[in-house]
């Protein structure tokens, strides 16, 4: 059985690196032909207007999470439950500062997408990733998730070889995926764990990542075997 080609994309916004996450969020295609551009997701709901909506949103964005920035807002969608004649032109007017090219406008009423950074690729939103270099060598191996919801796999990215070239690189996501409700209030919060643990798809045992990509499941099996 042929392998399946692997590849993990890495974007720059100005000199932030950035991790293009493979699988798309689910929903109607936005615009068409676009390659990878920066794009921003806001919500607009109840009797709230664009302006309000925007100009809220943009200064939370920026105090509260370190994955997005104004360059984001190439790109701009819009959801709302409602058809509203002013909210293209409200937009307009906010966004014109930030030199906004594209608004799409989204009418949803439930099922939306989490608010804020993506990268839009031939009409598909794929969630973006801030890439940290590991300067301190804190991670044996970074991973990102998958089409598997429970699996991950190790990212293969470099970003930052001209400054720290022997780093690995560390991807996080934005904290606006994920909104604090009572039942899970810590949601959205990103947190540090100093333990070893199993993760489904990244490699396991007392050995550098390599070793385990150059040995068939067996003898890695037996050699852990008589480490224990």
């Amino acid at each position: 059985m042929a392998s399946q080609l692997s590849a993990s994309i890495t974007l720059r916004l100005g000199e932030t690196a950035y991790y293009r996450h493979q699988v798309p969020e689910q929903g109607d295609p936005i615009g068409v032909n676009q390659m990878a551009a920066p794009c921003t997701v806001f919500t607009i709901q109840g009797l709230s207007t664009a302006k309000h909506v925007l100009s809220e949103s943009i200064e939370r964005f920026g105090r509260l999470d370190d994955v997005w920035s104004p360059d984001f807002l190439q790109n701009v969608v819009l959801q709302t439950p409602s058809s509203q004649e002013s909210i293209r032109k409200d937009a307009e007017d906010i966004l014109r500062p930030y030199n906004t090219s594209s608004i799409y406008i989204t009418f949803v009423s439930s099922g939306a997408l989490n608010e804020g950074p993506y990268f839009l690729k031939m009409g598909r939103l794929h969630p973006a990733y801030r890439l940290y270099p590991d300067y301190a060598g804190a991670f044996i191996a970074p991973t990102v998730p998958t089409e598997d919801r429970y699996c991950y796999k190790t990212l293969d990215a470099a970003a930052y070889g001209e400054t720290y070239p022997s780093s690995l690189t560390v991807a996080v996501p934005s904290p606006l995926y994920h909104s604090p409700t009572v039942e899970k209030p810590f949601a959205g919060t990103r947190v540090g764990v100093k333990i070893s643990w199993t993760s489904a798809g990244s490699a396991q045992g007392p050995h550098r990542e390599h070793i385990h990509n150059c040995m068939d499941p067996g003898p890695r099996m037996q050699s852990l075997s008589r480490s224990y």
